[in-house]
C-alpha cells in the first residue's frame, strides 16, 4: 500500500497516478481525486511481487532521469523469471533501426539463421516501434538516446528457454526466424564500441595524441601529459565512464582559474521551503584552477562523446570546456549529470536520482539535454560495417582542416 497526502510532492502523486494508466495495479481513492490537496490518500491493491516490482519500475520511470537506477537487496527479483533470459545475440539502435551487432555461442540451437547486421523489424509479431514503446514506462531515462541504450537489455527478453519470433530484414529480403532465450548475458557488442579495445593512450597521425578517458588513471596523468606536451592536438575519448581524472587533467589545460559548473541544490525539507536555508546556500559553483607545477598544454583539445557519456563523463567535459577552447565532437549525451542520491522503497528496492542541478555558468541546463556539442555526428550503419570510427575520423578531419 502507498499513501500520499497534502505534503506529498505533486510529481510523486503524478507518478502514482501513472501506475493506474499502465494497468499494473488497481487504484482506490479515499475521497475524490479533487481532494488531493486536502490530504486524501491513495491505496494500491497489488496482486503479487511481480506486479509490485513493475509498479516500482513504472513509478521511478516518471522522473525521466538516467540516474534513476533501480536495484534490490535480493540477488534475484520477481522480474527475472518472466524477463531474465536472452537469446544469444546483441542488438543496438543505429540510425533509428534495430540491428544485430553481435552473435554469441550456443550449441543448443542453430545460430546460422541469424547474421551480423540483420535488421530486426518485428519481435513476437509486434513491429519494433510497438515492441519498444511497450517498455517506455519502465525506464527512467533522460532522453530518447538513453532509452534506446537501455531498452535493448529487455526488448528480446523472456522466460528461460522460451522461443522468440523475430522478423528479419536482410538485404531487402524479409524472413521470420525463431531463437531460444537460453542465457543470462548478452554478447559484448564491441562491433560498435570502439574505445573498449583502444589503449589508454596512443599517438595518431601528424602529431595528434589520443587518450581513452575510461582507462586513464590519476597515477598516469603526469606521464601522459609529459609525453604529449608538444603535440598539436589531443583527442580525449569520453564515450565511456572516466576514472575521476578530470580534476587532475583539466588544470593542465588552463593557466588561469575558470568557472566551469553552476550547482543548484534542492530544497530538502519543510523548513527549507519556509526560509530555513538561504538562497546562497542552495547554489554554488566549481572553478577549474591551473596546475602551477606543470606547463599548460596549449594544443587543440578535442572531446568525443555519445549516448554512453553520462554523469561524471558529462561533468568532466564541462570542466574541459571551461579550462580551454575545447571542441566537442559527437552526439547527444545522457543528460544525467550531478551526484547520485538514493532513496529506499518498500520491498528492499533502492531507487536513485540526480541530486543536484548541474548547469553551465551561463545558466544552460544539462539535465535531460546533455552537454554542449560543437560538431554533431553519429555513427552510420555503412561506416560501422566498414569498421570505421566515424567520430574519431571527424575529429582528425577537424584538426587537419580547422572545420
Amino acid at each position: 500500500m502507498v499513501v500520499v497526502n497534502n505534503h506529498t510532492s505533486p510529481d510523486l502523486i503524478k507518478g502514482f497516478l501513472a501506475l493506474k494508466a499502465t494497468g499494473v495495479c488497481k487504484v482506490i481513492f479515499e475521497g475524490t481525486p479533487a481532494d488531493f490537496t486536502n490530504g486524501s490518500v491513495i491505496s494500491f491493491d497489488l496482486a503479487d511481487s511481480l506486479v509490485y516490482a513493475l509498479a516500482v519500475r513504472s513509478l521511478v520511470s516518471e522522473i525521466r532521469d538516467s540516474h534513476g537506477f533501480l536495484s534490490n537487496v535480493n540477488n534475484v527479483t520477481p522480474i527475472r523469471k518472466p524477463f531474465g533470459f536472452y537469446p544469444p545475440i546483441r542488438t543496438a539502435f543505429i540510425e533509428g533501426k534495430l540491428w544485430v551487432i553481435d552473435i554469441g555461442k550456443d550449441s543448443t540451437q542453430d545460430l546460422s539463421r541469424i547474421q551480423l547486421w540483420d535488421e530486426i523489424i518485428s519481435i513476437d509479431g509486434k513491429d519494433i516501434t510497438t515492441a519498444t514503446n511497450s517498455w517506455r514506462n519502465y525506464f527512467a531515462t533522460s532522453n530518447q538516446i538513453t532509452f534506446q541504450r537501455e531498452v535493448i537489455y529487455y526488448l528480446l527478453n523472456g522466460p528461460k528457454d522460451s522461443k522468440i519470433r523475430l522478423g528479419v530484414n536482410r538485404n531487402e529480403k524479409l524472413s521470420p526466424l525463431e531463437l531460444i532465450r537460453s542465457g543470462r548475458t548478452q554478447p559484448s557488442g564491441k562491433l560498435i564500441d570502439f574505445n573498449d579495445d583502444y589503449p589508454v593512450v596512443k599517438t595518431l597521425s601528424d602529431s595528434v595524441a589520443y587518450i581513452n578517458m575510461g582507462a586513464l588513471s590519476n597515477n598516469s596523468v603526469d606521464s601522459t601529459f609529459n609525453a604529449f606536451q608538444k603535440t598539436k592536438a589531443i583527442v580525449f575519448d569520453m564515450r565511456n565512464y572516466p576514472r575521476g581524472t578530470a580534476w587532475t587533467t583539466a588544470p593542465r589545460l588552463t593557466s588561469v582559474p575558470k568557472e566551469a559548473v553552476f550547482f543548484v541544490k534542492p530544497m530538502v525539507n519543510y523548513a527549507h521551503v519556509n526560509g530555513g536555508e538561504s538562497k546562497e546556500n542552495t547554489t554554488s559553483s566549481f572553478t577549474v584552477g591551473p596546475d602551477r607545477k606543470h606547463k599548460t598544454y596549449t594544443g587543440k583539445v578535442i572531446i568525443l562523446c555519445n549516448g554512453n557519456t553520462q554523469s561524471q563523463a558529462e561533468y568532466s567535459i564541462m570542466m574541459f570546456q571551461a579550462a580551454t577552447k575545447a571542441t566537442v565532437v559527437g552526439s547527444q549525451t545522457a543528460g544525467a549529470d550531478g551526484n547520485v542520491t538514493t532513496v529506499v522503497l518498500p520491498g528492499g528496492y533502492l531507487a536513485s536520482f540526480s541530486g543536484l542541478g548541474i548547469l553551465y555558468p551561463d545558466g544552460t541546463e544539462t539535465q535531460r539535454t546533455g552537454i554542449k556539442i560543437d560538431i554533431l555526428i553519429k555513427p552510420t550503419v555503412d561506416g560501422l560495417k566498414k569498421g570505421k570510427d566515424e567520430l574519431l575520423d571527424r575529429a582528425l578531419e577537424y584538426i587537419a582542416k580547422g572545420k
